[in-house]
């Protein structure tokens, strides 16, 4: 499965699946730090942002469209996925994206660019040989600015061991010439399930994997190096580069209380206050991916200002419209909250987009109550950050041009996993009818509300 030697180890021989990956998104980069004690990069006067092992570059791209005042750069080692980006970026008439081919060698022993403020890599981390995650290391320490943070996607030991079985079957069950590449494997993971194989964990990841497409299993599961860490240890080879573990991309990720039974709750309770939080959060949770932010200098900052600056952003409630959408509605609305809090959020966010300041103050609850309040209500995706009329009208020419390439690529019959939203700042997930609306008059509701009506 690794492919031509040219790929040491990483299987070339197909693109790899686009996908819209939101927690990429500054905007959400920085509410996690703010939210973890953590200031930002600065951002007045524009940000520079790189994504190491982008692929196709699609959501790096719809990035590109909503920040016009950032100027962003991708970096691939697959000829098809920069000739790909780049056609896309010539389509959307994009002026402050590049899209360079090398490999993490030849950019480890050239000369450094200038600093960037973000740096993005997913599912590179635990795909790669031990020796490209060290070049990972040093490019990291010489490209991330003072200050700068690092979103990496990687592996999850913890969850990653409930597949181990999985794996093997993909590595050893034999392709049947003429059929799909992984028909016999589906189908000998099918079977060992079925009579008896395998973990709950087990089942249910397989349940969400086996939906994914033969393209994006054979890198998935057919790289040469594919591995797995645990928080720790990824921290560990980034302490060369400076660097340090600060949150968590998904602020979700920052409540236990939302994600675990209070059995396991306490458990991770104690586990922090030993040291040791995030692998009991792994093994609480049993996930076999983790998306974290690694910074390089980003300095702690006090409750006055971390209230402060949370204080400034704009939000407004979002009940589910787009599958996604409801989708995490079901994953993170277990435990919300009690009647009287949900109806004093409700009140506060009546009539439109407020600050979270304001919106603190409109509940009537303590000043930091009111504020969790509000985190609490973005971690469950109840309530979503929203752009300025200010912001929406200078990402209003890029996204244009994006979107007549977004509708160029349906009319071809080419995927569209997502799309950029100027109103929440970041690359959405789409489903393949949801994407087909984008040329048509449906959803017009949840499309106005992302900001593209």
């Amino acid at each position: 499965m690794a492919g031509t030697p040219w790929g040491g180890g990483y299987p070339v021989a197909t693109s790899y699946l686009e996908t819209a990956q939101p927690l990429q998104a500054p905007d959400l980069i920085d509410l996690s730090l703010l939210a973890a004690g953590h200031l930002p990069p600065r951002r007045e006067g524009g940000f520079r942002y790189a994504e190491l092992g982008c692929g196709t570059g699609f959501t790096l791209i719809g990035l590109a469209a909503l920040h016009p005042e950032g100027q962003f750069l991708g970096i691939d080692f697959m000829p098809e996925h920069v000739a790909r980006a780049r056609a896309f970026i010539a389509e959307a008439g994009l002026a402050n994206i590049e899209i360079a081919e090398a490999s993490f060698a030849e950019l480890a022993a050239a000369p450094p660019p200038a600093a960037f403020d973000y740096v993005a890599m997913h599912g590179v981390w635990t795909w790669v040989s031990a020796e490209n995650r060290a070049h990972l290391a040093a490019i990291l320490g010489r490209w991330l600015a003072p200050g700068g943070v690092c979103y990496n996607g990687y592996s999850a030991a913890a969850g990653w061991q409930e597949t181990a079985q999985i794996r093997r079957i993909f590595r050893e069950a034999p392709q049947i010439p003429g059929r799909p590449q992984f028909e016999a494997a589906r189908a000998a993971v099918d079977a060992w399930l079925a009579a008896g194989g395998g973990s709950e964990t087990a089942a249910r990841l397989w349940k969400k994997l086996a939906k994914l497409p033969d393209r994006y299993l054979a890198h998935d599961f057919g790289a040469e190096h594919a591995s797995a860490c645990w928080c720790p240890e990824v921290a560990a080879a980034l302490a060369p580069a400076k660097m340090g573990f600060a949150a968590p991309a998904d602020l979700f990720d920052q409540f236990d209380t939302l994600r675990f039974e209070p059995g396991w709750a306490e458990f991770v309770r104690r586990a922090a206050a030993e040291g040791w939080g995030e692998t009991a959060r792994d093994m609480a949770s049993g996930r076999g991916f983790r998306t974290d932010l690694f910074g390089r200098g980003t300095p702690r900052i006090g409750e006055a200002q971390q209230q402060d600056l949370l204080g400034r952003i704009a939000i407004r409630d979002w009940p589910p419209l787009l599958r996604h959408e409801t989708q995490e509605a079901e994953e993170r609305g277990k435990r919300g909250f009690g009647p009287e809090t949900a109806a004093k959020v409700a009140a506060a966010l009546e009539g439109g987009p407020v600050t979270i300041g304001s919106f603190a103050a409109r509940t009537g609850l303590p000043a930091r109550q009111g504020l969790q309040a509000a985190l609490l209500g973005l971690a469950r995706r109840e309530i979503r950050m929203v752009a300025p009329p200010e912001v929406l009208a200078a990402r209003a020419a890029p996204v244009k041009g994006y979107l007549a390439a977004l509708r160029s690529r349906l009319a071809r019959g080419e995927p569209v996993p997502g799309v950029a939203s100027p109103a929440l700042s970041q690359v959405v997930p789409l489903g393949a009818n949801e994407a087909a609306a984008l040329s048509s008059s449906c959803l017009p509701e949840a499309l106005a509300r992302l900001g593209l009506g």
